[in-house]
C-alpha cells in the first residue's frame, strides 16, 4: 500500500516505522540504504528540500480467499500495516516557471498554489518559484490541543523554518516574546492550509 507519508504513520505499527529500510535513488545512481532513527524527522528533512514523498506499507493476511478480500471493509485493510519505507522522488519546476509567475506578479496578476503534496514541499517549490520570499518565514497551523472535530481545539502557528518561531492564536502576530529577541523585522507569510487524511 502507499500513501501520504502523515496518514500513512497512523495505520502502521508504530514499531515498524523505527526498523525498517528505506532506499533512495541518489543522484549518482547508486542504491543507497538510509535506516531511518525517526520517520518525522526523515520526512521533514526531505519535505524541506522540496522531495515529493510516498509512503509505503505492507501487511500478510494468511489464508485470505478472494471472497474474503471483497468483503473486508477499508478500516480492516488499512490497520495494522508494516511500513516498508519512502519512495522520495523529485519533480522539477520547469526553466520559465519563474519567470512566468514573475511577469505576472509585475501585471497585478496574483498567484496562487493549490496542491494535495506535503505543505513543506510546497513551500520548497513556492520559494523555488518566487511565489514566497527565501528570507520569509512561513507559519504553518498544528493542534495543540483536541483535533478537527474537536469545536474547542487550540491552534499553534510554528514557522517551518524555526519552531522557536510561533505567532499569537488570536491575532496572527508574532508573540510578544519573539518580538522582544527580533533585531530586525521579520517578514512572515502566513499559509491557511486545509488538509485532511479521512477515509
Amino acid at each position: 500500500m502507499k500513501g501520504a507519508p502523515e496518514c500513512m504513520r497512523d495505520i502502521c505499527r508504530p514499531d515498524s516505522c523505527k526498523l525498517s529500510w528505506n532506499y533512495l535513488w541518489s543522484s549518482k545512481r547508486a542504491l543507497t540504504r538510509i535506516v531511518p532513527d525517526d520517520y518525522d524527522e526523515l520526512l521533514s528533512y526531505y519535505t524541506h528540500k522540496g522531495y515529493r514523498v510516498i509512503a509505503c506499507a505492507t501487511r500478510h493476511m494468511k489464508k485470505l480467499s478472494w471472497i474474503k478480500s471483497q468483503k473486508m471493509t477499508r478500516e480492516e485493510v488499512e490497520s495494522d500495516l508494516d511500513f516498508v519505507g519512502f519512495i522520495i522522488f523529485e519533480n522539477k519546476l520547469k526553466p520559465t516557471t519563474a519567470a512566468v509567475l514573475k511577469e505576472l506578479n509585475h501585471s497585478n496578476i496574483g498567484s496562487i498554489m493549490v496542491t494535495g503534496d506535503n505543505i513543506l514541499t510546497a513551500i520548497s517549490v513556492a520559494r523555488n518559484c518566487g511565489l514566497v520570499e527565501p528570507n520569509v518565514h512561513c507559519f504553518v497551523p498544528h493542534f495543540a490541543e483536541g483535533d478537527f472535530r474537536d469545536p474547542n481545539a487550540r491552534l499553534q502557528w510554528e514557522s517551518t523554518d524555526d519552531a522557536a518561531y510561533q505567532l499569537d492564536n488570536r491575532t496572527l502576530l508574532v508573540s510578544a516574546h519573539w518580538r522582544c529577541l527580533v533585531k530586525k523585522p521579520l517578514l512572515i507569510s502566513l499559509l491557511f492550509i486545509a488538509a485532511a487524511c479521512t477515509s
